[in-house]
């Protein structure tokens, strides 16, 4: 490990220094670094019998990624009553946590709504409802890293 000897001509701010970071031979505050561009929101490609809430009152149902991390939003209904491991959508290759991850969520209606899971195959499943007669998931909120 080679050591860095540092020479001020005026006093430094020692958080101001830890915020940098060294990229090929230079330092640069984070400010500087490049950041990946942020994918678009994408619509979920739905599981029968799942769709979106009709009437333009909840968000479609989108996935988006911003560096490692992948981010949920939108509310969708089934036509019947969920059942346990009932598929919602499958999220594309790049877009899967590295092993299960698992969600409570909310209905539309605010109200507590059932658990989801997310397999790293991409399925976005219903895992318990926790109300029986449920129909409808916000899935606004939900988000996790694809780093292992």
């Amino acid at each position: 490990m080679s050591r860095v000897f540092l020479k001020w001509s005026r006093p430094v701010c020692l958080a101001a220094l830890a915020a940098c970071v060294l990229v090929a031979s230079s330092w640069r505050a984070p400010s500087q670094l490049p950041i990946p561009p942020p994918s678009t929101w994408t619509n979920f490609a739905f599981q029968s019998p799942f769709h979106e809430i009709p009437g333009g009152i909840w968000q479609y149902p989108q996935y988006r990624r911003l560096g490692d991390v992948v981010y949920l939003r939108g509310a969708c209904e089934k036509d019947t009553i969920f059942g346990v491991n009932d598929v919602i959508t499958i999220l594309p290759a790049g877009y899967c946590p590295p092993a299960l991850v698992s969600f409570i969520t909310f209905s539309p209606g605010g109200a507590l709504g059932p658990g989801i899971v997310i397999y790293a195959d991409g399925r976005v499943t219903i895992d318990q409802p926790i109300q029986p007669g449920f129909q409808d998931v916000d899935l606004s909120g939900v988000f996790f890293s694809i780093t292992p």
